[in-house]
């Protein structure tokens, strides 16, 4: 007997059929469940790593404006006061930027905005800065004494996101005493010599110099001038064509060169053109920038008493009747320097009157002879012995 099972085998074949379509299905589906959760995931740490690098810049830019305010302040603070205490430059620090979403704290807590220097006392909290002495070795003013003052400026931006930047700064204010100029001038300075010549200190001008020599002019240091070298004319206005002695400026210690009439830094007068390559390259080639003007690296210096509203001649004046011995004038005039101060006037009256003088009466220096009748001792309050010999008497009578 012949059994037909044919159509129960093509039965079963397609029930194993829909089985497999159904597990393919669900294979199918669970990678693309692996595949969205792995985007979603990738999509959430950009999205982070995004908002942490924005963070990030934002801080920065916080931490930025922080520190250029804190340069600006500092200058303001310099230009009304060549010395500042310690107090006023920490007083800086108490006034940072106001920006929204940020403060002004470092990792640790502690403040995030704030100049430091070394101080008087070696407390950061008290003292005033200390200013060093020492050699300026680079730029126009190399080999002068300076008083230097380093300041770091410190400022750490924390956001409300988490995001935090520090920058730091640091620079040095430099002081130069005036003293160790041969001749230091605000305005415009000239030379020019009747026979032979030799000047043997450093020369600044903040203005124009003029350079002539009937005789010869011999500069044995560094010669420096914020406006033009004039060569061709004098101060007045008058040709040098006539003058034409010897301009000799050091080169290298010892050797000098002779600045020629055609080789100032303008063709002519002050404000004729520029005569440039020739004046560049003599400059900074020739006189090894021993001689400059602005163009080649001369720049300009500002007596702090002038910066505080004086004029420059105030620092070999007397102060002026009740003036304040603890100003910002009085400190800088040589009379408050001074150990030995000569005092001549009129009247007694005219020198006690004098911030810091004793109320001693002066003595009187003319011919007069004492009530007594000691011609030895005929000013008041002076007396002759071994210590205070008799002072000079005149009538002043040449004849």
């Amino acid at each position: 007997m012949v059994r037909n099972t044919s159509h129960r085998n093509d039965r079963s074949l397609r029930a194993e059929d829909g089985v497999a379509l159904v597990a393919t299905m669900m294979v199918m589906l669970l990678l693309l469940s692996s595949l969205l959760a792995g985007f979603t995931a990738m999509t959430v740490s950009e999205s982070r790593m995004g908002a942490l690098d924005a963070g990030g810049a934002d801080a920065f830019y916080a931490a930025h404006a922080g520190l250029e305010k804190l340069t600006s302040d500092l200058g303001v603070l310099f230009n009304s006061n060549y010395a500042p205490s310690g107090d006023a430059v920490r007083a800086l620090g108490d006034a940072p930027p106001s920006l929204g979403g940020v403060t002004w704290q470092k990792p640790d807590g502690s403040d995030g905005y704030l100049i430091e220097f070394e101080t008087t006392t070696g407390d950061p909290a008290t003292g005033d800065p200390v200013a060093v002495s020492r050699t300026v070795t680079e730029g126009p003013y190399a080999g002068l004494l300076g008083y230097v003052t380093e300041y770091s400026i410190d400022t750490t931006a924390h956001l409300d996101t988490g995001s935090e930047s520090g920058l730091e700064r640091v620079f040095q204010s430099v002081s130069l005493p005036v003293f160790q100029f041969g001749i230091f001038s605000e305005t415009d300075l000239s030379f020019f010599p009747g026979s032979a010549f030799s000047f043997g200190g450093r020369v600044h001008t903040n203005g124009n110099l003029f350079l002539a020599a009937a005789g010869s002019l011999t500069m044995t240091d560094k010669v420096s001038a914020v406006g033009e070298v004039v060569r061709a004319y004098l101060a007045n206005g008058l040709s040098t064509a006539s003058r034409t002695g010897p301009i000799d400026i050091v080169t290298t210690p010892g050797n000098y060169r002779d600045l020629l009439i055609t080789e100032g830094s303008v063709t002519g007068d002050e404000h004729s053109a520029t005569n440039e390559p020739t004046w560049t390259n003599l400059s900074t080639g020739a006189y090894n920038s021993n001689l400059l003007n602005s163009r080649t690296g001369a720049r300009r210096l500002d007596l702090p008493i002038t910066t505080l509203g004086a004029d420059a001649i105030d620092l070999v004046r007397r102060p002026a009747a009740g003036e304040d011995p603890l100003g910002t004038t009085f400190p800088q005039r040589r009379f408050a320097i001074a150990s030995i101060r000569i005092l001549l006037s009129d009247t007694s009256a005219d020198i006690t009157s004098l911030p810091t003088v004793t109320q001693t009466p002066a003595i009187r220096l003319d011919d007069q002879v004492d009530t007594g009748g000691d011609p030895d001792n005929p000013w008041p309050g002076y007396v002759v012995g071994p210590t205070t010999p008799p002072l000079a008497r005149s009538s002043g009578d040449a004849g």
